[in-house]
């Protein structure tokens, strides 16, 4: 049986480690800094776009930010793979049109393909062993 020191030490490390899974969870990017660096300018960059989680619990979207992407056509998104392998296009959502990463249209996606995955299905054998890209389809509205 443990005693009262014991259970102390143990919750008080349970409790770290679930802070720290918290924070992994909710990790956002800091700024860049250095010379030359600036806010963007509303209408400056309408092509980027942001890909996010869909967590309707978390006013804070910033949050759900996971990677950045680029519009390369009315309905496509070009970005890393390694951003979307762990999630399900169910949970993932596109926003576009604002410098502001708390504001922007939403999208959903319809799909999203890797490299890779393209290469399979094509049955064509990748030019590099690592080929982290993807793209996403989004939704017209």
């Amino acid at each position: 049986m443990f005693n009262y020191s014991m259970q102390l030490k143990v919750y008080s490390i349970l409790a770290s480690f679930l802070i720290f899974l918290k924070d992994l969870d909710n990790a956002a990017a800091n700024p860049m800094f250095g010379e030359n660096v600036r806010l963007a300018n509303p209408g400056e960059f309408p092509f980027v776009a942001s890909v996010k989680r869909i967590n309707p619990s978390n006013p804070l979207s910033e949050y759900d930010h996971l990677c950045t992407g680029v519009l390369i056509s009315n309905r496509d998104v070009l970005t890393v793979e390694h951003c979307l392998q762990p999630l399900s296009a169910f949970y993932i959502e596109i926003s576009v049109g604002s410098h502001n990463i708390r504001e922007g249209i939403k999208y959903p996606i319809d799909w999203w393909m890797s490299y890779s995955t393209w290469t399979t299905f094509r049955h064509i054998a990748p030019r590099y062993n690592k080929n982290d890209i993807s793209i996403i389809r989004v939704s017209l509205l």
